[in-house]
């Protein structure tokens, strides 16, 4: 009676491609990146004007380096990834 040759294991599991998941893990990183200090100036701005000053220019301000530092962070997470 022959025998049937038998299948390597290799190709029985099948790989899993985690690429998805790992570009998935980057934007999500990256949104936090940009969003914390917008989110953190936004609370310095509000709790700034309420104690010290009553204008519209300390949101403004600290909006925009808020902005700035998110976004500085965020080009310096991409240029330390290697894909």
């Amino acid at each position: 009676m022959p025998q049937k040759p038998k299948k390597d294991n290799s190709e029985e599991t099948k790989k899993i491609d985690l690429r998805p998941l790992k570009y998935m893990g980057l934007v999500m990183q990256l949104g936090i990146t940009i969003a914390l200090p917008l989110v953190f100036m936004v609370f310095l701005a509000q709790w700034i004007m309420n104690n010290y000053l009553q204008s519209v220019w300390v949101l403004i301000i600290l909006i925009l380096s808020g902005l700035f530092v998110g976004f500085w962070n965020a080009y310096r997470l991409i240029t330390k990834m290697r894909f």
